[in-house]
């Protein structure tokens, strides 16, 4: 019997460590999805000329998508995939976003905007360099868009 009374309690510690556990992972996860929704603008996400799908396996990964237009209103649509999973993956790759809003913004051409990922990723600013980036441009009724890849 007291040998059955310390495995019961050896349990209740370890459900206790699990919950804690758990606590930390869950306000770690609304901390970041808060980070996230802060650094990516959804709105431009509902663009009529946009359609977007993502499906990823866990509730934070290295898939992102990121629309902007530019003032002469030629939309601009980012995707962009962080090595690894989770987390850690997501916020690999939200660097990327600042540049692509910033220079969307000042009216740059998505080659440049490409070319501007590209040197910020291999500037030393971001410590954690293993992202991939596609760039798209679309111009209102053109027939073709423009894909440059950093």
């Amino acid at each position: 019997i007291l040998r059955l009374k310390a495995m019961q309690r050896q349990a209740e510690a370890r459900n206790r460590e699990l919950a804690r556990y758990r606590s930390l992972q869950e306000e770690e996860q609304r901390l970041a999805r808060f980070v996230m929704e802060r650094l990516i603008n959804r709105e431009a996400l509902g663009d009529p000329a946009l359609s977007h799908f993502i499906a990823s396996a866990a509730e934070f990964s290295g898939d992102l998508i990121a629309a902007a237009r530019t003032p002469a209103n030629v939309l601009h649509v980012l995707l962009a995939d962080g090595a690894g999973h989770g987390l850690a993956a997501s916020l690999n790759v939200l660097p990327v976003t600042a540049p692509f809003y910033r220079m969307t913004e000042r009216g740059f051409g998505i080659d440049a905007i490409a070319h501007g990922i590209d040197a910020y990723s291999h500037s030393g600013a971001w410590l954690q360099k293993r992202a991939a980036s596609l760039s798209v441009t679309k111009k209102e009724r053109a027939a073709r868009a423009a894909i440059f890849r950093s």
